[in-house]
């Protein structure tokens, strides 16, 4: 960005698809063209760098030792592996496949998929994990960095069974009462059927 008097005010640059911020995925990923899409293609368009410059002296517009790079990795399938400030500051994320239903027993399929982060690890080394339902991809089970001290982090997943469904007791009263039918001559009528009935409650049909 420039002013009338062509001083720099800002500078910001971006790069894409640099070559050595993409990554192979550990396996071949179902359903990906990796022969077609594998590392050496690079018109992806994802934004590996970006660099803020230094503009309180003409003479280091352009001198990248003074710029302020943040970088991004990403893997052949398009996704984010890991970021870095520009201190050199990386947050990493891995991609390696956590199925499970009930959020404990881990159920992956034959083949990788790669679709969700389900490890998270920040620039101190501290890992965050997550599990997904295959079907639906809803998140079954998360686990937090350990606290001081301890050697496993908080966890949260369904319960392993289903909650109770409450009961609530009740009770009626059967009144059998006897029913004869005649025609007009008093004559009793027999061979009626259940639907040969209608029983009425103030009016209103009965089941």
């Amino acid at each position: 960005m420039h002013v009338s008097d062509s001083w720099w005010r800002s500078k910001v640059t971006y790069t894409y698809d640099e070559s050595s911020q993409l990554q192979a995925t550990p396996a071949t990923t179902i359903q990906h063209d990796n022969a077609s899409f594998g590392t050496s293609f690079l018109a992806r368009g994802n934004i590996t760098s970006i660099s803020r410059w230094d503009t309180t002296d003409q003479n280091s517009i352009n001198d990248s030792s003074k710029a302020l790079t943040s970088r991004v990795s990403y893997d052949t399938n398009g996704s984010t592996v890991w970021s870095k400030d520009a201190l050199n500051h990386q947050t990493s994320i891995n991609y390696a496949d956590s199925f499970s239903v009930d959020g404990n027993s881990v159920a992956n399929p034959s083949f990788a998929t790669f679709a969700y982060p389900t490890t998270l690890t920040d620039a101190d080394g501290y890992s965050s994990y997550l599990r997904y339902n295959y079907d639906f991809g809803a998140t079954t089970r998360t686990q937090g960095p350990p606290p001081a001290g301890q050697t496993q982090g908080p966890t949260q997943a369904p319960p392993s069974s289903p909650p109770a469904v409450p009961e609530f007791g009740t009770a009626i009263t059967l009144v059998t009462l006897p029913v004869f039918v005649t025609d007009g001559r008093g004559q009793s009528q027999a061979g009626l059927k259940r639907e040969d009935f209608e029983v009425l409650d103030e009016g209103r049909p009965m089941p």
